[in-house]
């Protein structure tokens, strides 16, 4: 079970490289998956790669807010960046909720609360400088919030995420 576990991972970080060399030839793309953040009170959740084709970050915080989850990022150049989250509303009444904060932005969106099945919300665009940047989700009620990643894209052309 780990082994096809990680060969999942596997796959995935595969993809993410080709999706780079892509990125490249179009504009600019920075894949942050869930397994690069420093977890904070967020769960790394592996359950349901099959279906998903990645693991996702857990808010499982029986009601209380859990600690924030960061990665640190490398942006490429400077300029504006639009965000697109990956993220799921899994039950009524929005108990997964959760805002991201790039660098010293906080997003207006609020993640987790539109979405019934797995989709990237586009979260609007940022204005970053060249060089290191943290990307934070910061869950707003302890009650499951899922985000299976973020990315920042600058430039015109760049493929669809699925």
């Amino acid at each position: 079970m780990r082994e096809r576990a990680n060969m999942k991972i596997e796959k995935c970080f595969v993809s993410l490289i080709a999706l780079a060399f892509v990125g490249a030839a179009l504009g600019a793309r920075v894949e942050v998956p869930a397994n690069v953040f420093r977890e904070g009170g967020w769960k790394l959740d592996v359950q349901f790669m099959d279906e998903m084709g990645s693991p996702m970050l857990l808010a499982h915080g029986a009601g209380v807010p859990v600690a924030d989850a960061q990665a640190t990022v490398s942006v490429p150049e400077a300029g504006e960046w639009r965000v697109r989250v990956r993220a799921r509303n899994w039950a009524d009444g929005d108990p997964g909720a959760f805002k991201v904060r790039i660098g010293g932005t906080t997003l207006a969106k609020t993640f987790g609360v539109s979405q019934r099945e797995w989709a990237w919300e586009d979260g609007g665009t940022v204005t970053l400088a060249k060089g290191e940047t943290t990307v934070t989700l910061r869950d707003l009620t302890g009650f499951d919030g899922r985000c299976a990643g973020v990315v920042l894209e600058k430039g015109n052309g760049l493929p669809a995420l699925e």
